[in-house]
């Protein structure tokens, strides 16, 4: 079976944000991602090989099967088209000030899928006064893969019938929603980062200050995934993590590292209000290796180009610096945001693992 044009609109048109955000659904392409993925995303669409079916048996709310890799070349954003792309849909809330808030109206999802490019030229019509449930950009505050409420999050938790806030197939949670639900202890899973909670258990956090580069934050993602690092929390400025290119970078890791996006300056400020230090790379710094580091705090890590933004660095407490070697020696500007994101995890890591040795 080939792919119809309006599958191949579908897919195309989510290369560009406006349409990840309002139809809330994000592609993935090639058998480990994919089959990672699957493992904590609902997929709407699968197109792949009967070769690749047969060893997954996935399930999806609609699959395609084509001959060979090359009936995928219309739609993939790699060189060489993989054996399967997918399409899964996002999960997704916004906070506004410390309350959560995911819309119960029906989202775009519903919207079948060779219906979906007819809504291409009306964007508007996505929108919650036209029943779609979603405005024009609904990560605009803050977005959050954690949060089940569609009411309050109390209301929501003490509920004895959780399946009535979770029909929309944006499912959100980071694990699968039967050991979300399952959980006697639901704040693992459902923690606003703008709220005590999220400060009660001490452990290291990533802070993202507008990184622009797509691989450079997926490959963060993947850093905090190898270092045991749960939360990231991005500033609104920071690239939106279901960029294709994110996605690709993360290689699977998004199952296992809950990406919050938000005010950083108003989470950094809460941070330090509950006395959790604030480290952050600095040329003025000091070096890592001599630094007192702790088995919790905020590690920030700021743009590329620019580096941490001021009203943020206001508010570190802990100037790291990586040095450059031998002293002396003519080097480089500076280190990729990715790389220097792996050598403070690595730093920390190494000291907490020495001490509990």
């Amino acid at each position: 079976m080939s792919l119809s044009k309006n599958k191949i609109k579908l897919i195309s048109s989510l290369k560009l944000k406006k349409y990840r955000d309002e139809l809330s659904l994000f592609v993935a392409e090639g058998p480990k991602l994919v089959s990672d993925l699957l493992k904590c995303f609902s997929p709407k669409i699968i197109v792949s090989t009967q070769s690749w079916l047969d060893e997954n048996s996935p399930s999806a709310e609609e699959i395609i099967v084509v001959s060979s890799a090359d009936d995928l070349k219309s739609v993939t954003q790699l060189s060489s088209p993989s054996p399967v792309l997918a399409v899964f849909y996002k999960k997704e809330c916004s906070f506004i000030s410390n309350s959560v808030h995911l819309s119960s109206k029906k989202s775009p999802n519903s919207i079948p899928a060779e219906s979906v490019p007819q809504e291409f030229n009306s964007p508007s019509s996505l929108s919650p006064n036209n029943g779609g449930g979603f405005a024009s950009n609904p990560i605009t505050n803050i977005t959050n893969p954690l949060s089940p409420a569609s009411r309050n999050q109390k209301e929501v938790l003490n509920s004895s019938n959780h399946s009535e806030y979770f029909t929309n197939p944006l499912s959100p949670v980071s694990r699968h929603q039967e050991e979300v639900l399952n959980s006697s202890n639901h704040s693992e899973y459902f923690t606003n980062p703008l709220s005590p909670d999220f400060f009660k258990e001490k452990r290291l956090i990533l802070a993202i200050d507008s990184v622009q580069d797509p691989g450079n934050l997926g490959t963060i993602i993947r850093i905090a995934d190898w270092f045991g690092i749960n939360d990231i929390v991005c500033s609104e400025t920071t690239v939106d993590v279901y960029n294709f290119k994110t996605i690709q970078a993360t290689m699977g890791a998004l199952c296992n590292v809950n990406i919050h996006y938000i005010n950083l300056k108003d989470f950094c400020a809460i941070a330090a209000s509950y006395n959790w230090p604030l480290y952050g790379t600095f040329l003025n710094g000091e070096v890592i290796y001599n630094a007192k580091l702790t088995d919790f705090g905020v590690i920030i890590m700021g743009n590329e180009g620019n580096g941490i933004s001021s009203d943020i660095a206001d508010l570190v407490s802990n100037r790291l610096y990586i040095p450059d070697y031998p002293l002396g020696k003519s080097y480089s500007e500076s280190l990729n945001v990715a790389v220097a994101t792996s050598i403070v995890c690595n730093e920390f890591r190494r000291l907490c693992y020495n001490v509990r040795k």
